[in-house]
C-alpha cells in the first residue's frame, strides 16, 4: 500500500505539490491525471523516492520514505518519464545487471529475468540492443525492470506512450497479473489506457487531488476526460 498524506513540494518557487493526500491500496491501479503541468511526474517521482517531499507523509507498507528512505525505494519499482536505453547491453544483460543491482541472488538472476520476460511478454526483444529500441519496446522492457524484484508497490510515469495495440495489451496483461499482489499508481493523460487498466482515477489539480472515484463498468475514455478535466478546471490546476 502507498499512502500519503498532505505532501508538499516545490522548485524553490510557488508550491508544485500543495497538500496531496491519496491511499492505493494492494489490488487497486490508480490512473493519476491532470493537465500538464500540474505535477503528475514529480508526484510521480517523490512516490518513487527520487525526491523526498518538502512536508508531509510518504510511506510504503508502513515504511517511512523519510525514516528508511533505502527501504522504501526498494518496495517500489518504477518506470520513469525517461527510458534508459544503455549502450553496450542487449536487453537480457541490461536485465540481468538490474536484477542483481535490486539483491536477486546471483544463481536466481537467470531465471528471474525469464520468468520476467514471459510475465511481461518480450521474450521475443531479450536478444535486442537496448540502445536500439522503438520508444513502445523501450517502455515495454521499463515495465519488466520495474518488475524484475516483484515490489509491493509499482510507480508507473507515462507507461505506455509508444505502445501498439499489442503491446498495449500485453502490457495491460501484466499488470492485472501483479494487481492482486500490489498497488499500481500510473500517471498518464491517455485516457483509453485508463479505461482499460485503472481500477480508480486520482485527477490532480491545484496542487491536490481534487477528484478521487472507482471506474464504473462501461466507462469509456470520453467520458474519464470529460469528468477529469472537468474537475480539474475546478481545481484551478495551472
Amino acid at each position: 500500500m502507498l499512502t500519503l498524506k498532505d505532501i508538499r513540494f516545490s522548485y524553490g518557487g510557488p508550491p508544485v505539490l500543495d497538500g496531496v493526500s491519496l491511499s492505493v491500496q494492494s489490488g487497486e491501479s490508480v490512473a493519476l491525471v491532470g493537465a500538464n503541468g500540474a505535477g503528475k511526474t514529480t508526484l510521480a517521482r517523490i512516490c518513487a523516492g527520487v525526491f523526498l517531499p518538502d512536508s508531509g507523509v510518504l510511506a510504503s507498507n508502513g515504511v517511512s520514505a523519510a525514516d528508511s528512505p533505502v527501504r522504501y525505494r526498494k518496495s517500489v519499482g518504477y518506470v520513469p518519464e525517461a527510458d534508459r536505453r544503455p549502450c553496450g547491453f542487449t536487453v537480457k544483460a541490461f536485465l540481468k545487471f538490474r536484477a542483481g543491482l535490486k539483491g536477486e541472488r546471483a544463481g536466481r538472476i537467470r531465471r528471474r529475468v525469464l520468468d520476467t520476460a514471459v510475465l511481461c511478454g518480450i521474450e521475443d526483444l531479450l536478444d535486442e540492443p537496448a540502445a536500439t529500441l522503438s520508444r513502445g519496446n523501450a517502455r515495454r522492457v521499463a515495465l519488466a525492470e520495474a518488475v524484475l524484484a516483484r515490489p509491493r508497490n509499482l510507480v508507473l510515469d507515462d507507461p505506455f506512450a509508444g505502445m501498439d495495440a499489442q503491446a498495449r495489451a500485453a502490457a495491460a496483461a501484466t499488470l492485472a497479473a501483479l494487481r492482486p499482489h500490489a498497488a499500481v499508481l500510473f500517471a498518464t493523460h491517455d485516457f483509453e489506457a485508463v479505461a482499460a487498466m485503472a481500477t480508480h482515477v486520482a485527477v490532480l489539480a491545484g496542487g491536490a487531488i481534487a477528484d478521487f472515484f472507482r471506474l464504473s463498468p462501461g466507462m469509456g475514455a470520453k467520458e474519464l476526460s470529460e469528468r477529469a478535466y472537468a474537475r480539474d478546471a475546478a481545481g484551478g490546476a495551472p
